[in-house]
């Protein structure tokens, strides 16, 4: 079996991060464009094209379907302490209210629906936690700390305030307005929004009986390369097939057939393939303009 070979450097621009992929999986033109970076006129090496029909077989040739009994399992009674912290806290609460449940999970057997994880960030998360202590892990995957500060920074010449941290999870959250009592001129009114970087867990659902990440993706990578195998997520069995509506999503024929991808695979050079791809970064822009308007 061929390992998975380095791509050449793309020439599409843009901040570009190692990824891993799940190509065997992916269909054929989906497969060729991200080996290729993105460059739709480029064609694969010799060396990419024997790995991905390798890869492919390699699927092929497994056994059909996947053993996930005991997958989930109740959490250890030390951590009461914790369970208690996530009934008080406001945004655990919210998935608490809508039927998560935090329990172990054996990520060794937890399916992946997700076609690709950048490599560098499922790293970062999870370098200083100690595996072997569940309290530790819970701390990374059901997050109750304080979110990190995100500091706008001001374009006086645009009137444009524009968020500093480049995070999937920061939001608007809410907006307000009205008179401003502090302000030297009377007359004069606050008009803005609210912004946080919401906590972010690890969830793992069952969807006609199967098993999978639904967020968190690139913590629990990290975690299984750090060798951690039952880890505490929120879970939340028999969820609609709709709800699992994600970006970069594989084919629901390809994660609920006879032989799905599973989180390890994203580390098993025979059936995913290193790559640098763009990106995305989530900012929050907010502008004040004033417009003449006639009528």
């Amino acid at each position: 079996m061929t390992s998975a070979p380095d791509a050449p450097r793309s020439v599409v621009p843009g901040l570009r991060w190692e990824a891993r992929v799940l190509a065997p999986w992916m269909s054929d033109p989906e497969a060729r464009l991200v080996l290729a970076e993105g460059e739709t006129d480029r064609p694969l090496t010799a060396v990419q094209e024997t790995w991905l029909a390798d890869a492919r077989a390699a699927v092929a040739a497994r056994p059909a379907g996947i053993d996930q009994a005991d997958l989930v399992r109740p959490l250890p009674p030390e951590m009461s302490g914790y369970l208690a912290r996530m009934e008080k806290h406001p945004e655990s609460q919210w998935y608490l209210s809508r039927g998560f449940v935090p329990a172990l999970v054996d990520l060794r057997r937890t399916c992946a629906c997700q076609s690709k994880i950048y490599s560098e960030h499922s790293g970062q998360h999870v370098a200083d936690v100690d595996v072997d202590d569940v309290t530790a892990l819970a701390e990374v995957t059901m997050p109750l700390g304080a979110p990190p500060v995100v500091a706008p920074q001001f374009d006086a010449e645009r009137q444009t305030f524009v968020t500093d941290l480049g995070n999937h999870n920061l939001r608007i959250i809410g907006a307000f307005g009205g008179l401003a009592p502090d302000a030297p001129q009377p007359g004069t009114y606050n008009l803005g929004f609210q912004v946080r970087v919401i906590a972010s867990f690890v969830q793992v659902v069952s969807v006609q009986g199967r098993w999978f990440v639904l967020d968190g993706y690139h913590r629990s990578v990290g975690l299984l390369q750090r060798g951690a195998r039952y880890v505490p997520v929120l879970v939340k069995a028999d969820m609609g097939l709709g709800e699992l509506a994600l970006p970069g999503m594989l084919p629901f024929e390809v994660f609920m057939g006879e032989r799905p991808p599973l989180l390890p695979d994203f580390l098993d050079g025979r059936v995913s393939c290193p790559v640098r791809l763009t990106a995305a970064r989530r900012v929050v822009v907010v502008q004040a303009s004033e417009v003449s308007i006639s009528g």
